[in-house]
């Protein structure tokens, strides 16, 4: 059995020494000490003893208490002691405050029945209980012990929505550096696949251009490794430097990089270019980052269009390509979370996402329009 609380404890051992000096000295005041030593020992033992465990088995220790002082009530010659009082008002509050409100209204009850046969079988002096003040004291002490439980009920229940939100706030973050990792690395791993095959095509033939190539790829694996240590240094303890997200002023950088990878790519800006909110920013980025990868992993060689519109309230970004499909796929099938992670990110910013063929049947068309 598990060790009490050492304050439930001491209340315990004070309670039976008390009661012990008591049985075995001079009773206090107006006690009432009479019968057999050893049966008022017993008595004693069994109605303070049990008070260490009062919040652990609350109705149990009730029924022990509250029986042993009736259980001796009606053995012997009146033992009307207060050690064996206040071990009951406690035990009463503790199954009102610690126990459910069956177990709380069952404690009460065996406190009256109590209360009721030590009554009947006492002497009748000050130290002998009386029923009716008693049961009012009795029933303040349990509305206490109520009030507690429903105040301790109350704080667990904001505790654990704390730890609810929490729990779906970090799960939600994991959602979020899931998707920035798969954009980052993806977009890095199909530039490097297109300039791979680049370069095998003219090995033989321009083996600068290879050369070229091959720089291109480490120079974008070497990129792409960085992405990828910084967000998972996001799922660390926090020790990994925190660099800034990317955004749309890396937006050239980003059409250079597919350019390099072989992709005919050309960007263009509509409307007045204006600072951006961080979480428009670089969700714009990514829908551009992810639409890319998309082209390059499944468009073939075609010509793709990124396009920035800036309006009075919104941004529309706008990636389109006229690609027929290289690996056997429609365009922008087969992205898996690519797709689903830009429609959610817009989703979120409380903006409109499309994706499907365009309208001529030739390629693939993404358009977002964010609140901006």
């Amino acid at each position: 059995m598990p060790r009490p609380p050492l304050a439930d404890l001491v209340l315990a051992l004070a309670l039976f020494a008390v009661a012990v000096a008591e049985v075995l000295g001079a009773p206090i005041a107006e006690d009432v000490v009479r019968g057999g030593t050893a049966l008022n020992l017993v008595a004693v033992a069994g109605a303070t003893l049990p008070l260490a465990y009062r919040r652990r088995a609350p109705f149990v220790v009730a029924a022990l208490v509250l029986g042993a002082w009736a259980g001796r009530a009606v053995a012997g010659p009146p033992l009307e002691i207060y050690p064996l009082a206040i071990a009951s008002i406690v035990a009463v509050y503790s199954v009102a405050a610690y126990g459910s409100l069956r177990d709380a209204l069952l404690g009460f009850g065996l406190l009256a029945l109590t209360v009721g046969v030590a009554a009947e079988a006492g002497t009748g002096g000050d130290a002998a209980p009386d029923v009716l003040p008693s049961l009012v004291l009795a029933g303040g002490v349990w509305l206490v012990g109520r009030v507690a439980r429903r105040r301790h009920d109350a704080a667990l229940q904001v505790e654990q929505r704390a730890d609810e939100r929490a729990a779906e706030a970090a799960g939600a973050e994991r959602e979020r550096i899931a998707r920035e990792l798969h954009d980052a690395v993806s977009h890095s791993l199909a530039s490097i696949v297109m300039q791979a095959g680049g370069a095998q095509d003219v090995l033989a033939r321009e083996p600068e251009r290879a050369g070229a190539a091959l720089a291109s790829i480490e120079s974008t694996a070497r990129q792409g490794l960085g992405e990828m240590r910084r967000l998972l240094g996001l799922l660390g303890d926090g020790g990994a430097p925190r660099e800034p997200q990317p955004g749309l002023a890396r937006l050239d950088e980003l059409v250079d990089g597919a350019r390099r990878a072989g992709l005919d790519v050309a960007a263009s800006v509509e409307g007045d270019a204006r600072p951006l909110p961080p979480a428009v920013d670089v969700s714009a980025y990514r829908i551009v980052q992810e639409a890319l990868t998309n082209a390059m992993k499944h468009a073939g060689r075609c010509r793709a269009t990124v396009v920035l519109r800036y309006g009075e309230g919104d941004l529309e970004v706008e990636v389109a390509d006229d690609g027929t499909g290289a690996d056997g796929a429609a365009p922008g099938e087969g992205s898996g979370r690519g797709l689903s992670g830009m429609r959610e990110r817009v989703a979120v910013l409380g903006g409109a996402f499309s994706a499907g063929p365009r309208a001529d049947g030739r390629g693939f068309r993404v358009s977002a329009r964010i609140p901006a």
